[in-house]
């Protein structure tokens, strides 16, 4: 049977979501997606130096295909333009879950005796170290979704879900303007005012509370004590 399929999750969905999430060898994508709204192309061009573990940000850079037909070469290792770059916060649970996945890397690369270390500058890889692609994160969602009894949702959903989530507890159009980027015009320029991202704790925190259950579980425990 088939699973039911929605365009994007709402705020309890994407909580189930994540917490069927949790222990996944995507784990780490998925919720990058969520937090930072990234596209499919965006993710599999994105590089561990855009990675500042000491600062605490994640730099994200618009792609240009450039005409690439090639299906392999569709996702990966397109133009990034630096030009365009826009820097977010990382947050803690985002970078514990990044720091896991360089350590997975760094063991796979040991252990597989025809690793392929062309892509090792790259976030998204397989065991064996070749790019992973679009279709096998897709892929992933689905068996996810349906050991879980969850609707289906594709990947651009689950980025959609973000707005939806952010758009109801935005003070105002500016405060979620700077956190969706909708206009692209803005996204291209960089263009946040007085409402730049590494300013805005609410958002951190709160984007953080819903991608990061366990522990804030926790801490609601601890404050009960």
């Amino acid at each position: 049977m088939e699973n039911e399929f929605v365009e994007q999750y709402d705020e309890n969905q994407i909580r189930q979501f994540f917490k069927a999430c949790e222990g996944h060898k995507y784990e780490c994508f998925y919720k990058m997606i969520f937090a930072y709204r990234l596209s499919r192309l965006e993710l599999m061009n994105m590089k561990w130096s855009d990675i500042d573990f000491v600062k605490n940000t994640i730099t994200i850079h618009h792609i240009s295909r450039n005409g690439v037909d090639d299906y392999h070469a569709y996702y990966t290792h397109l133009k990034r333009d630096e030009e365009f770059a826009r820097t977010y916060p990382l947050l803690p649970h985002i970078k514990d879950l990044l720091i896991n996945e360089q350590q997975k890397q760094l063991q796979n690369s040991i252990s597989c005796t025809d690793y392929d270390f062309s892509n090792r500058d790259y976030l998204c890889v397989r065991e064996n170290g070749k790019m992973m692609n679009a279709r096998t994160l897709s892929r992933n969602i689905k068996y996810i979704t349906r050991d879980h009894n969850l609707p289906e949702c594709l990947i651009t959903g689950i980025k959609d879900s973000a707005s939806e989530y952010l758009f109801v507890r935005a003070e105002n159009a500016n405060l979620f303007r700077c956190w969706t980027r909708f206009d692209f015009n803005i996204r291209r320029m960089n263009i946040y005012g007085d409402y730049n991202l590494r300013r805005n704790q609410k958002w951190q925190k709160l984007l953080n509370s819903m991608i990061d259950q366990s522990s804030s579980r926790q801490r609601t425990e601890q404050s009960e004590m």
